[in-house]
């Protein structure tokens, strides 16, 4: 697994619109934390987790490529290595978000319960994207509306758990079980990946210059 990540970070130099993906996941982490101190920490962790996405983009954009279609790792390009790279991406932006978090309890401004969800439900935006990536790239609109509806399914049933029923969940453990649903997430767009991998790729994915060579 460690050879695979090291693989996939090298290959990241030669990705094609590898500064575009930055330049757009800045500007989602950026409105991200303009939406936190706003106080409105649901939907500045969504920004941020939605830019995730841009790590797995760089090498989902390189399997366009006739010389990576007829390589011996075009399966690991499609399936593994885009699953390490979301992954660590994700778990950096689960730490930023639960130091935000951290920060907003400490200083009064999100009760304890509230931090507590708005954590949990973060790991679950995650583990939703983490799914997502793994099959939009080649199934994009079954992709959007599975993860639509299951986001919106998901956020009634924590919402009437935690807040309906107020209850009070320690910061520790929420975070414990952001991890699990992020882990949870990771192996689901692995495997998802596996699914699909023999469907071509998505041309409404890719960036606009390489949907020409499609």
């Amino acid at each position: 697994m460690i050879k695979k990540y090291k693989l996939a970070l090298r290959l990241m130099r030669y990705g094609y619109g590898g500064r575009q993906c930055i330049l757009l996941f800045c500007l989602f982490f950026g409105l991200g934390a303009v939406c936190w101190f706003m106080g409105n920490g649901m939907a500045g962790s969504a920004c941020m987790i939605g830019g995730g996405m841009y790590a797995s983009q760089i090498l989902q954009g390189m399997n366009v490529s006739f010389m990576v279609q007829s390589s011996p790792k075009k399966k690991i390009m499609q399936t593994a290595l885009p699953a390490l790279l979301h992954l660590s991406a994700a778990l950096i932006i689960y730490g930023i978000i639960l130091l935000l978090e951290q920060y907003m309890t400490a200083s009064g401004r999100h009760p304890v319960t509230e931090a507590a969800y708005t954590i949990i439900m973060a790991g679950g935006i995650t583990m939703m994207m983490l799914f997502y990536s793994g099959i939009v790239y080649k199934l994009f609109a079954l992709g959007v509306v599975l993860v639509l509806w299951v986001c919106v399914g998901m956020n009634v049933c924590m919402t009437a758990f935690i807040m309906g029923r107020s209850v009070e969940i320690p910061l520790w453990a929420a975070a414990l079980l952001g991890v699990g649903e992020i882990l949870a997430g990771s192996l689901l767009q692995y495997l998802a990946s596996l699914a699909v991998y023999k469907l071509p790729l998505s041309k409404t994915t890719q960036l606009r210059m390489l949907q020409k060579y499609m």
